[in-house]
């Protein structure tokens, strides 16, 4: 079944906005990009308009759709400021960021879900070998190019985990309860096939439905 939300991005009744906000193209010879937040304020480097509403509104890259192609290949640099008196809590910055998007870019997004390529996590022949956690119920993952450290992890987070190293959706249909704790290692050429396997597991591949942003209206800001 197909469903659209239509998220207009503006600032509702009630909602944070930045007190004071610059956007600027980036320096095209940069080459690390990060957005990070310390209190009140919130700076981005070297970011594409895509990355930003992947990062704004917690999807994976490969969720977000659509628009003219400078918003995959357009980098830019944002510094802004809350307001002294606003609640400097996760969730306000990120509605004065999505707001911020709205206003610059101009951008309107709607979300749907679609089938799309991507796998399933599944138990291999010879079922799991892995242990059960063993800690005080916590959940943790650490996930590196080549290393993913997983501590307290069900088989649901880790097909999210899996879907960010394969870039496409993973959803579990490996029917299996339970946390546990393990560590794999995979190589680039390989990929992460055979390291499954040694844990008792594997991915297949197939059409499975995915929630989306789609991109409908995106306008290149001027710099400020």
């Amino acid at each position: 079944m197909r469903w659209t939300i239509v998220l207009w991005a503006g600032v509702a009744f009630g909602q944070t906005a930045f007190e004071a906000a610059s956007v600027r193209p980036a320096d095209p010879a940069r080459v690390e990009s990060f957005w990070r937040v310390s209190p009140g304020r919130m700076t981005v480097q070297n970011m594409s308009l895509k990355g930003l509403v992947a990062a704004f509104y917690k999807v994976k890259d490969y969720q977000v759709l659509g628009g003219p192609a400078w918003v995959d290949r357009d980098r830019f640099d944002i510094a802004a400021k809350m307001p002294a008196a606003a609640p400097v809590t996760a969730a306000a910055l990120l509605d004065a960021a999505r707001a911020l998007l709205a206003e610059r870019f101009q951008l309107v997004l709607h979300e749907e879900s679609r089938p799309m390529a991507g796998f399933a996590l599944v138990a291999a022949k010879g079922g799991l070998k892995l242990k059960p956690a063993m800690g005080d119920g916590s959940s943790n993952v650490r996930t590196g190019k080549t290393k993913m450290e997983a501590v307290g992890l069900t088989m649901e987070r880790l097909a999210s985990s899996l879907a960010t190293i394969v870039d496409g959706p993973v959803v579990d249909e490996t029917g299996i309860a339970g946390a546990y704790d393990f560590t794999f290692e995979w190589t680039l050429d390989d990929g992460v096939g055979p390291a499954l396997s040694a844990l008792g597991l594997k991915l297949e591949g197939r059409k499975v439905a995915s929630t989306v942003l789609s991109i409908e209206r995106a306008v290149r800001p001027e710099a400020n």
